[in-house]
């Protein structure tokens, strides 16, 4: 997409709005949630005011599919959108025949016909358009705004898969009467061919087997940039899939994670845009962060502040307390975020800046501010960084949890674990059968003393921190109590946690079977049976210490 302006003087400039780099890739126009669609949307600033030209070009390259038998083509349409928006929201829709706009899409691919319908045709030799060396292309209609004001815009394009058209080919991908995919099978074909008969060498592979495998292939990380296999980060991934099933997830970090996504934009607490009225409007979201008069709970700094986005506070998530540099948001590797600005000559700064707001550096090519004291909250979103997720967070109403969660990772005095290693070394020994599939967990948590094997007991009285240590009061106490006397009351018996593991082995699909010897380890199980045990105790145990 690119726009020219023609101002009243000479002088004519065009701008690829898509900022595309060397090679032809716009990190702006990017798929959206259910990867349907390309959406994109850039800010543009209009200094002198005359007729703006908004021209966009798009190539459809044929559909090929090794599937599909000889001179069977499918084709693909998509539905586009385009609309331009002032500061104020509202919506300025270029003036042309067959113009893109937002309530009127254009749907575009070479099955579609001047009246805009689609001539849906899979038969190759009967559609001109279908020749593997050509593709598609499509101009949209000159499209212009005459007169354009002076001001910051944002132009908005979205190109959205045609949901009648994939429809209509995916029913004919798979419509075995008409035979055109050589690539359906029968179920028989499953049933005849069991998975148990694959091949699967290579696959019993431990986390340092795995990292010596990928260095001896592709000699080192050197190796693999230089051999043209990728980049050095895509290299560093590999290494980071293989130590995976011995390196569990954090469950603190994981939730962290969540909550950094639900205060950035359009997350469960950084909602802004009114889908009804297509314009940013963060006041009609009484929970997000980017409404100043929001409803979240005030802030518990001294002293207190709103709990919004004009307010970055970043918090150690231990003590909960500021740290260093708490004002202003951060980049990722920790310094100041600041932004630079103009002056318009009339008083006023591009971007626009708050009022009362400190402008920093000196004229006029050092002019900066701080990212929250930008005027418009749409200048704010539009050079987001994920970083600045960090100062935001501490307002998110589960945040003070996080305190307790993380505090499982100390090691505690007299321990020489911490509850987190604890049930990592847990998770590891049930995610064996995953990366070894000819280990059972029941056998890993033998020899890593998680379990008696003389009895088929569990060792967390004596291993695990959590229950050890009485810095976790009466929670670790409980844990205990429902490991060992009272997990359940069922049918009136009462169930520990390693009876309910018994009982659901011994007598697991006897709904209402009361006899107490469903509760009894049984020694004699077999090997599948003791795993399964095992397994269950383990989800039991470690499902009730998250609560």
């Amino acid at each position: 997409m690119e726009w020219s302006a023609t101002p009243e003087v000479t002088t004519q400039f065009l701008v690829d709005l898509f900022n595309k780099n060397s090679n032809g890739v716009s990190t702006l126009n990017i798929p959206n949630a259910n990867n349907t669609a390309l959406v994109f949307n850039t800010e543009i600033l209009v200094v002198d005011g005359g007729e703006y030209v908004f021209n966009y070009n798009l190539s459809i390259p044929p559909f090929n599919d090794n599937c599909l038998v000889d001179n069977v083509c499918f084709d693909c349409v998509y539905n586009l959108q385009i609309m331009i928006v002032d500061e104020c929201g509202v919506i300025l829709n270029p003036i042309g025949a067959g113009c893109p706009t937002l309530n009127t899409p254009v749907k575009v691919g070479a099955d579609v016909l001047a009246d805009g319908t689609v001539d849906y045709n899979i038969n190759c030799v009967s559609n001109p358009y279908y020749n593997s060396a050509n593709n598609y292309s499509y101009a949209a209609p000159m499209c212009s705004i005459a007169n354009l004001p002076k001001g910051k815009y944002t132009v908005y394009k979205i190109l959205t898969v045609d949901e009648d058209t994939r429809n209509y080919y995916l029913s004919q991908y798979i419509n075995e009467e008409i035979e055109i995919n050589n690539c359906l099978v029968d179920l028989s074909t499953w049933q005849d061919n069991p998975l148990a008969t694959a091949d699967i060498t290579g696959c019993a592979m431990s986390c340092e087997e795995c990292v010596d495998y990928v260095e001896t292939t592709y000699g080192g990380r050197d190796g693999y940039v230089s051999g043209g296999h990728g980049s050095a980060e895509e290299y560093d991934l590999l290494i980071e899939e293989c130590n995976a099933p011995c390196n569990p997830k954090d469950e603190c970090d994981v939730a962290l994670q969540l909550m950094l996504f639900d205060v950035s934009p359009n997350g469960q607490y950084g909602e802004y845009f009114d889908q009804s009225t297509v314009s940013v409007n963060p006041g009609v979201f009484p929970l997000s962060v980017f409404n100043t008069n929001n409803s979240l709970p005030a802030d518990f700094s001294s002293p207190p502040h709103a709990s919004d986005w004009r307010n970055p506070y970043i918090k150690d998530p231990i003590t909960q307390n500021a740290v260093a540099q708490p004002d202003h948001y951060l980049e990722a590797d920790g310094t100041e975020s600041h932004i630079q600005v103009f002056d318009d000559g009339n008083g006023g700064y591009i971007p626009a800046v708050n009022g009362g707001a400190i402008i920093h550096g000196t004229a006029p090519d050092d002019l900066w501010i701080y990212p929250e004291d930008l005027a418009n909250l749409q200048d704010f979103i539009s050079i987001w960084k994920p970083s600045w997720a960090n100062a935001l967070v501490g307002y998110h109403p589960e945040f003070c949890f996080y305190k307790p969660c993380k505090s499982y990772d100390n090691i505690l005095l007299g321990q020489t674990i911490s509850s987190t290693d604890f049930d990592q070394k847990v998770q590891t020994s049930l995610n064996q059968e995953d990366f070894r599939p000819y280990t059972l967990a029941y056998d890993y948590a033998i020899t890593t003393d998680l379990l008696d094997g003389g009895t088929l007991l569990p060792n967390f009285a004596t291993m695990d921190p959590f229950i050890l240590d009485q810095c976790y009061d009466n929670f670790n106490q409980s844990l205990l109590f429902k490991l060992n006397t009272e997990f359940v009351v069922e049918n009136g018996q009462q169930l520990s946690m390693i009876e309910m593991a018994a009982r659901i082995v011994n007598c697991g699909s006897q709904y209402g079977n009361n006899s107490t010897s469903c509760n009894v380890i049984n020694l004699s199980w077999t090997q599948d049976e003791k795993n399964q045990y095992w397994k269950t105790l383990m989800n039991l145990y470690l499902s009730e210490k998250e609560r």
